[in-house]
Protein backbone atom coordinates (compact mmCIF):
# COMPACT_ATOMS: atom_id res chain seq x y z
CA UNK A 1 0.00 0.00 0.00
CA UNK A 2 1.38 3.40 -0.85
CA UNK A 3 1.57 6.59 1.32
CA UNK A 4 -1.55 8.65 1.23
CA UNK A 5 -1.72 12.57 1.01
CA UNK A 6 -4.03 15.12 2.48
CA UNK A 7 -4.51 18.30 0.53
CA UNK A 8 -5.87 20.93 2.82
CA UNK A 9 -9.91 21.35 3.11
CA UNK A 10 -12.39 19.18 0.54
CA UNK A 11 -15.19 20.71 -1.55
CA UNK A 12 -17.65 21.12 0.96
CA UNK A 13 -15.33 22.49 4.22
CA UNK A 14 -13.94 24.95 1.62
CA UNK A 15 -17.17 26.33 0.88
CA UNK A 16 -18.18 26.38 4.47
CA UNK A 17 -15.26 28.89 5.30
CA UNK A 18 -15.78 30.77 2.46
CA UNK A 19 -19.01 31.45 3.61
CA UNK A 20 -17.62 31.88 6.93
CA UNK A 21 -14.24 34.47 6.24
CA UNK A 22 -15.97 36.41 3.15
CA UNK A 23 -17.81 39.49 3.38
CA UNK A 24 -19.24 39.78 -0.07
CA UNK A 25 -19.30 38.39 -3.58
CA UNK A 26 -20.91 38.44 -7.51
CA UNK A 27 -22.53 35.90 -8.25
CA UNK A 28 -22.57 35.83 -12.65
CA UNK A 29 -23.43 33.99 -15.18
CA UNK A 30 -22.40 34.41 -19.29
CA UNK A 31 -24.10 33.76 -22.18
CA UNK A 32 -22.11 33.09 -25.42
CA UNK A 33 -22.12 32.31 -28.97
CA UNK A 34 -20.35 29.37 -28.83
CA UNK A 35 -18.34 27.41 -26.65
CA UNK A 36 -14.68 28.31 -27.08
CA UNK A 37 -13.54 31.54 -25.29
CA UNK A 38 -11.10 32.66 -28.28
CA UNK A 39 -13.42 32.55 -31.30
CA UNK A 40 -16.84 33.22 -29.62
CA UNK A 41 -17.83 36.00 -27.91
CA UNK A 42 -20.26 37.24 -24.37
CA UNK A 43 -23.64 38.20 -25.25
CA UNK A 44 -25.52 38.28 -22.14
CA UNK A 45 -23.63 38.82 -18.60
CA UNK A 46 -25.80 38.92 -15.54
CA UNK A 47 -24.53 39.99 -12.00
CA UNK A 48 -25.75 39.59 -8.50
CA UNK A 49 -23.71 41.32 -5.98
CA UNK A 50 -24.51 39.50 -2.51
CA UNK A 51 -23.63 39.95 1.15
CA UNK A 52 -22.22 36.68 2.23
CA UNK A 53 -22.81 35.24 6.00
CA UNK A 54 -22.51 31.36 7.38
CA UNK A 55 -25.84 31.23 6.32
CA UNK A 56 -25.79 32.03 2.77
CA UNK A 57 -26.10 34.66 0.04
CA UNK A 58 -28.38 37.78 -0.22
CA UNK A 59 -28.28 39.69 -2.86
CA UNK A 60 -27.99 43.37 -2.32
CA UNK A 61 -27.64 44.51 -6.09
CA UNK A 62 -27.90 43.24 -9.76
CA UNK A 63 -26.92 43.88 -13.37
CA UNK A 64 -27.73 42.60 -16.24
CA UNK A 65 -25.63 43.04 -20.21
CA UNK A 66 -26.70 41.98 -23.65
CA UNK A 67 -23.65 42.19 -25.86
CA UNK A 68 -23.60 42.53 -29.82
CA UNK A 69 -21.25 40.07 -31.00
CA UNK A 70 -21.09 41.87 -34.37
CA UNK A 71 -22.05 39.04 -36.40
CA UNK A 72 -25.64 36.71 -36.50
CA UNK A 73 -26.19 33.88 -33.51
CA UNK A 74 -25.67 30.35 -34.57
CA UNK A 75 -29.53 28.77 -34.64
CA UNK A 76 -28.85 26.46 -31.57
CA UNK A 77 -27.65 29.50 -29.36
CA UNK A 78 -30.94 31.19 -30.61
CA UNK A 79 -32.88 28.19 -29.37
CA UNK A 80 -31.05 27.47 -26.23
CA UNK A 81 -30.87 31.43 -25.18
CA UNK A 82 -34.05 32.86 -26.55
CA UNK A 83 -31.60 35.96 -27.83
CA UNK A 84 -32.00 36.62 -31.23
CA UNK A 85 -30.35 38.73 -33.83
CA UNK A 86 -33.33 41.02 -34.02
CA UNK A 87 -33.11 41.58 -30.43
CA UNK A 88 -29.18 41.77 -30.31
CA UNK A 89 -29.73 45.21 -33.01
CA UNK A 90 -29.11 47.73 -30.94
CA UNK A 91 -27.16 46.62 -27.83
CA UNK A 92 -23.36 48.04 -27.23
CA UNK A 93 -20.68 45.80 -28.37
CA UNK A 94 -18.26 44.79 -25.63
CA UNK A 95 -15.66 47.40 -25.71
CA UNK A 96 -18.50 50.05 -25.16
CA UNK A 97 -19.52 48.57 -21.82
CA UNK A 98 -16.44 46.39 -20.57
CA UNK A 99 -15.04 49.63 -18.41
CA UNK A 100 -18.57 49.31 -17.13
CA UNK A 101 -19.03 45.94 -16.01
CA UNK A 102 -15.17 45.76 -14.85
CA UNK A 103 -16.31 48.88 -12.57
CA UNK A 104 -19.06 46.27 -11.22
CA UNK A 105 -17.24 42.84 -10.67
CA UNK A 106 -13.75 45.06 -9.36
CA UNK A 107 -11.48 42.29 -7.95
CA UNK A 108 -14.11 40.68 -5.97
CA UNK A 109 -15.00 37.26 -5.25
CA UNK A 110 -16.41 35.79 -8.20
CA UNK A 111 -19.35 32.62 -8.14
CA UNK A 112 -20.83 30.53 -10.41
CA UNK A 113 -21.94 27.80 -11.44
CA UNK A 114 -19.28 25.63 -13.76
CA UNK A 115 -17.86 28.96 -14.04
CA UNK A 116 -14.04 27.62 -13.60
CA UNK A 117 -14.77 25.65 -16.97
CA UNK A 118 -16.96 27.85 -18.75
CA UNK A 119 -17.89 31.97 -17.62
CA UNK A 120 -14.11 32.55 -15.61
CA UNK A 121 -12.03 31.81 -19.58
CA UNK A 122 -14.89 33.84 -21.13
CA UNK A 123 -14.82 36.68 -18.54
CA UNK A 124 -10.56 36.78 -18.65
CA UNK A 125 -11.13 36.31 -22.80
CA UNK A 126 -13.35 39.62 -22.64
CA UNK A 127 -11.14 41.34 -20.30
CA UNK A 128 -7.86 40.74 -22.08
CA UNK A 129 -9.22 42.22 -26.01
CA UNK A 130 -10.06 45.09 -24.22
CA UNK A 131 -6.74 45.83 -22.33
CA UNK A 132 -8.09 44.79 -18.99
CA UNK A 133 -7.31 41.94 -16.21
CA UNK A 134 -9.99 39.52 -14.63
CA UNK A 135 -8.57 39.15 -11.82
CA UNK A 136 -11.08 38.53 -8.76
CA UNK A 137 -10.02 37.35 -5.49
CA UNK A 138 -11.33 34.32 -5.64
CA UNK A 139 -13.34 31.93 -7.64
CA UNK A 140 -15.75 29.80 -6.85
CA UNK A 141 -17.56 26.85 -8.45
CA UNK A 142 -21.04 25.75 -6.92
CA UNK A 143 -20.99 23.26 -9.22
CA UNK A 144 -18.32 21.51 -7.24
CA UNK A 145 -19.87 21.96 -4.37
CA UNK A 146 -23.12 20.21 -5.29
CA UNK A 147 -20.87 17.54 -6.79
CA UNK A 148 -19.38 17.14 -3.30
CA UNK A 149 -22.63 16.62 -1.52
CA UNK A 150 -25.29 15.41 -4.01
CA UNK A 151 -24.42 11.81 -5.26
CA UNK A 152 -24.55 10.23 -8.38
CA UNK A 153 -28.03 8.98 -9.38
CA UNK A 154 -29.61 11.56 -6.66
CA UNK A 155 -30.73 13.54 -9.77
CA UNK A 156 -30.86 13.27 -13.26
CA UNK A 157 -27.22 14.88 -13.84
CA UNK A 158 -25.49 17.74 -12.41
CA UNK A 159 -27.13 20.29 -14.91
CA UNK A 160 -27.84 23.57 -13.18
CA UNK A 161 -31.82 23.29 -14.50
CA UNK A 162 -31.56 19.66 -13.40
CA UNK A 163 -30.06 20.43 -9.66
CA UNK A 164 -32.20 23.15 -8.90
CA UNK A 165 -35.49 21.25 -9.87
CA UNK A 166 -34.13 17.74 -7.66
CA UNK A 167 -33.81 20.82 -4.67
CA UNK A 168 -37.18 21.83 -5.27
CA UNK A 169 -35.90 25.48 -6.19
CA UNK A 170 -37.28 26.04 -9.17
CA UNK A 171 -40.30 27.85 -8.99
CA UNK A 172 -38.98 31.23 -9.06
CA UNK A 173 -36.76 30.44 -12.14
CA UNK A 174 -38.39 31.69 -15.57
CA UNK A 175 -36.08 30.49 -17.89
CA UNK A 176 -32.61 28.29 -17.55
CA UNK A 177 -29.75 29.07 -20.17
CA UNK A 178 -30.48 32.96 -19.64
CA UNK A 179 -27.96 34.87 -17.58
CA UNK A 180 -30.63 36.32 -15.08
CA UNK A 181 -32.05 33.11 -14.46
CA UNK A 182 -29.18 31.12 -13.70
CA UNK A 183 -27.71 33.20 -11.39
CA UNK A 184 -30.81 33.38 -9.67
CA UNK A 185 -30.39 29.64 -9.91
CA UNK A 186 -26.94 29.49 -8.40
CA UNK A 187 -28.45 31.64 -5.78
CA UNK A 188 -30.87 29.82 -4.60
CA UNK A 189 -28.58 26.48 -5.01
CA UNK A 190 -25.69 27.27 -3.45
CA UNK A 191 -27.85 28.18 -0.34
CA UNK A 192 -29.79 25.06 -0.61
CA UNK A 193 -26.43 23.07 -0.41
CA UNK A 194 -25.43 24.99 2.72
CA UNK A 195 -27.31 22.12 5.44
CA UNK A 196 -25.93 19.65 3.09
CA UNK A 197 -22.37 20.57 3.30
CA UNK A 198 -22.52 20.82 7.09
CA UNK A 199 -24.03 17.64 7.85
CA UNK A 200 -21.58 15.95 5.55
CA UNK A 201 -18.35 17.62 7.20
CA UNK A 202 -19.88 16.65 10.93
CA UNK A 203 -20.55 12.71 9.61
CA UNK A 204 -16.76 12.84 8.61
CA UNK A 205 -15.82 14.43 11.39
CA UNK A 206 -17.57 11.95 13.61
CA UNK A 207 -15.04 9.23 12.08
CA UNK A 208 -11.85 10.71 12.12
CA UNK A 209 -9.56 10.14 15.22
CA UNK A 210 -9.03 14.07 16.54
CA UNK A 211 -5.33 13.86 17.70
CA UNK A 212 -3.67 16.45 19.89
CA UNK A 213 -0.62 18.52 18.43
CA UNK A 214 2.23 18.58 20.96
CA UNK A 215 5.54 19.38 18.95
CA UNK A 216 6.07 21.29 15.67
CA UNK A 217 9.60 22.01 14.04
CA UNK A 218 10.56 22.84 10.68
CA UNK A 219 12.99 20.40 8.58
CA UNK A 220 15.29 21.29 5.92
CA UNK A 221 17.20 18.76 3.84
CA UNK A 222 20.96 19.93 3.89
CA UNK A 223 21.44 17.64 0.11
CA UNK A 224 18.03 19.05 -1.09
CA UNK A 225 17.40 22.52 -1.41
CA UNK A 226 13.67 21.90 -2.42
CA UNK A 227 13.12 19.29 0.27
CA UNK A 228 11.45 21.23 3.38
CA UNK A 229 9.01 19.78 5.78
CA UNK A 230 7.00 20.77 8.40
CA UNK A 231 6.98 18.37 10.89
CA UNK A 232 3.99 17.69 13.42
CA UNK A 233 3.87 15.76 16.26
CA UNK A 234 0.80 14.53 17.89
CA UNK A 235 -0.49 12.12 20.41
CA UNK A 236 -1.42 9.61 18.02
CA UNK A 237 1.30 10.09 15.34
CA UNK A 238 3.54 11.96 13.64
CA UNK A 239 2.70 14.00 9.99
CA UNK A 240 4.21 16.37 8.00
CA UNK A 241 3.70 19.56 5.57
CA UNK A 242 5.49 19.26 2.60
CA UNK A 243 6.12 23.28 2.19
CA UNK A 244 6.66 22.89 -1.96
CA UNK A 245 3.77 21.06 -3.07
CA UNK A 246 1.05 22.12 0.26
CA UNK A 247 0.48 18.18 0.98
CA UNK A 248 0.05 16.63 4.44
CA UNK A 249 1.25 13.32 5.01
CA UNK A 250 2.56 10.54 7.92
CA UNK A 251 5.78 10.57 9.10
CA UNK A 252 5.22 6.41 8.37
CA UNK A 253 4.08 5.08 5.24
CA UNK A 254 1.88 2.13 6.68
CA UNK A 255 0.11 4.82 9.07
CA UNK A 256 -3.13 6.17 6.51
CA UNK A 257 -3.60 10.45 7.04
CA UNK A 258 -7.24 9.52 6.25
CA UNK A 259 -7.69 8.46 9.40
CA UNK A 260 -6.96 11.81 11.60
CA UNK A 261 -9.28 14.54 11.37
CA UNK A 262 -6.87 17.20 9.45
CA UNK A 263 -8.79 19.92 9.92
CA UNK A 264 -8.43 19.82 13.20
CA UNK A 265 -4.81 19.27 13.28
CA UNK A 266 -4.31 21.57 10.83
CA UNK A 267 -6.18 24.39 12.73
CA UNK A 268 -4.12 24.10 15.99
CA UNK A 269 -1.20 24.24 13.64
CA UNK A 270 -1.62 27.39 12.84
CA UNK A 271 -2.56 29.01 15.47
CA UNK A 272 0.72 27.82 17.27
CA UNK A 273 2.38 28.84 14.77
CA UNK A 274 0.62 32.34 14.11
CA UNK A 275 0.31 31.78 10.84
CA UNK A 276 -2.88 32.47 8.74
CA UNK A 277 -2.43 30.56 5.86
CA UNK A 278 -0.47 27.12 4.44
CA UNK A 279 1.43 29.67 2.35
CA UNK A 280 2.37 31.19 5.73
CA UNK A 281 3.09 27.46 6.74
CA UNK A 282 5.26 27.11 4.23
CA UNK A 283 7.57 30.03 5.03
CA UNK A 284 7.61 29.44 8.95
CA UNK A 285 10.82 28.84 10.67
CA UNK A 286 11.27 27.31 13.95
CA UNK A 287 9.92 24.87 16.76
CA UNK A 288 7.37 24.98 19.12
CA UNK A 289 7.34 22.47 22.00
CA UNK A 290 3.41 22.38 23.30
CA UNK A 291 2.94 21.50 26.69
CA UNK A 292 0.14 18.66 27.36
CA UNK A 293 -3.01 19.14 29.58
Amino acid sequence: MGREFYRSGNTAEKFLRFLKENMAAVIYDCETTGLSPEKNHVIQISARKCFVCEDGFEEMESRAWYINPGYALPEKIVELTGITDDFLVGMPREAEVIHEIAGFFKDMTVVGYNNLQFDDPFMDAIYTRNGLVFAPQESIDIYKVVKAVILPGETVNYKLGSVTNYLGLADGITQFHNAEGDTMATLLVANGCIDRCREKCRKSAQRLIRTKVVRIARWENPRNQRQKRIYVETEDTTLYFDCLTHVWSTKEISDMISRYDMEYVILQVMKATNCHSETDLARWKGSIQISKK
